[in-house]
């Protein structure tokens, strides 16, 4: 397969960036802070991983280093200037593949819905509310977002809300009980 290398937006005639995601030195004769001409090497720039896996490069300018991540590079080369409140959407998930293929520009709402399609999203991972109620079938509800929350929780907040007082920890603890054991609990049948 062909790689397709373009300059990078900012560091043209230093840095150029290709179709499957690498960074690579321009050679070209520089001058070294004492005048003399030096030549530099086309090399391949090593890649970092970030804590979340996106690979970031060091670029150097004017004696000044500057990191960026490799998508964002390979998106404003071949994608183009990026639209206004925009950002690089990894197609497949995957975070450190910067292949062009697998970047677009989208909307932060399209990078969510990614991120939810993938199983990535920090909240589609979440196997317990912040009560200690496991979120799965029957205790499993989604809102209209698709975003999951404990149906106990929430039976107890609406609840609450309906009859004007504070959430009650010990009530939405009886109603995951019901919940397990396939019991509605109404109003009238509360144990309180």
């Amino acid at each position: 397969m062909d790689e397709t290398w373009l300059p990078v937006i900012g560091f043209e005639g230093i840095y150029e960036v290709s179709d499957l995601g690498q960074i690579r030195t321009v050679e070209r004769v520089a001058m070294r802070s004492n005048g003399r001409p030096h030549r530099v090497k086309s090399t391949i720039r090593a890649t970092k991983s970030t804590a979340k896996g996106y690979r970031t490069v060091t670029l150097v300018r004017d004696a000044k280093l500057s990191t960026y991540t490799v998508h964002k590079l390979v998106a404003e080369a071949f994608l183009g200037q990026r639209p206004p409140d925009h950002v690089v959407r990894h197609l497949n998930g995957d975070p450190s593949d910067n292949r062009l293929a697998n970047l677009a520009w989208g909307t932060h709402s399209d990078n969510q819905r990614d991120s939810l399609e993938h199983g990535t999203h920090a909240l589609a991972a979440k196997t317990h509310c912040l009560r200690g109620h496991l979120l799965d079938a029957p205790n499993l509800a989604t809102t209209p977002s698709r975003r999951r929350i404990c149906l106990a929780c929430k039976r107890e907040y609406d609840q609450a809300h309906w009859e004007g007082r504070e959430f009650d920890p010990k009530r939405a603890d009886a109603r995951y009980e019901d919940v397990l054991a396939g019991r509605r609990r109404h109003k009238s049948q509360s144990r309180f």
